[in-house]
């Protein structure tokens, strides 16, 4: 699936996977395509292609070369992604908990080979909304995503529309994490995989407070617990192992403000 593909003239290929279906062509130095909304998710990848035929469709067009080569590669959201929990989910002073996060995939389609000015697009395979993490003075945009985080808590059988984010936040202050958001920043976040599963690497979240700013380490390798991996795609920026941020975000009744 993420090799590279020939991407003969003539012909459309159709790609689905959660709730996108995407549809792409190449006619000399011109890529076209189309990403719709489906309303029947698919679990797993599909791929199909078929001579093209005239139709009324509103392709996207975009200028490269005469490759016709196409290399697909998934990815993580562009903006960082606000874990909600579902439900209600809380962690003892001095206890730990490592989430096994499924976060949504995203596709990258590059004329020819993996640069940044040869990206023709990308898209989520879910609808995500945006929403507003901190304070309104002092705070980002980022895509919200709700978790029953009580069902991530053993690893997952085989999740194509996913990518697996194994987190391990430790409650090192005095008092209960009632854990209401949780940022993760994305952008810092390598893909590998082993078989059909995709995996980041592990970050590591120290709480000290609600009003402190937590240690946020995102470690630099596979995680240990998957062998024989491969690394398919590597992170969007560069940061050091270490980071102090704010990491979670709890929202205060009227009663307690």
């Amino acid at each position: 699936m993420w090799s590279k593909k020939t991407i003969k003239e003539g012909y459309t290929y159709h790609w689905q996977l959660g709730q996108k279906h995407i549809a792409l062509q190449k006619t000399e130095l011109m890529w076209q395509y189309v990403i719709e909304d489906r309303d029947r998710p698919s679990d797993s990848i599909t791929f199909s292609e078929e001579k093209t035929e005239a139709t009324e469709i509103e392709w996207k067009s975009t200028i490269g070369d005469k490759s016709n080569l196409l290399q697909l590669l998934p990815a993580l959201p562009d903006m960082p992604l606000v874990i909600k929990p579902a439900k209600a989910f809380s962690i003892l002073p001095g206890k730990s908990a490592l989430l096994y996060l499924p976060i949504p995939l995203w596709l990258q389609f590059y004329a020819d080979n993996k640069k940044k000015e040869h990206l023709i697009f990308e898209c989520s395979a879910e609808k995500l909304s945006q929403t507003w993490f901190g304070e309104p003075s002092n705070g980002q945009l980022a895509y919200s995503w709700s978790i029953d985080l009580s069902k991530t808590l053993t690893l997952p059988d085989q999740l194509e529309r996913f990518v697996i984010c194994p987190v391990r936040v430790n409650n090192e202050s005095g008092s209960i994490l009632d854990l209401q958001r949780l940022l993760l920043q994305c952008e810092y976040l390598k893909i590998y995989a082993k078989d059909q599963t995709l995996f980041t690497n592990e970050i590591k979240i120290g709480f000290r407070g609600e009003n402190d700013a937590s240690e946020v380490q995102y470690i630099n390798r596979a995680p240990a617990f998957i062998k024989d991996k491969m690394l398919l795609n590597g992170s969007r920026s560069t940061k050091t192992s270490n980071v102090i941020s704010k990491s979670f975000h709890f929202i205060k009744s009227l009663s307690n403000s």
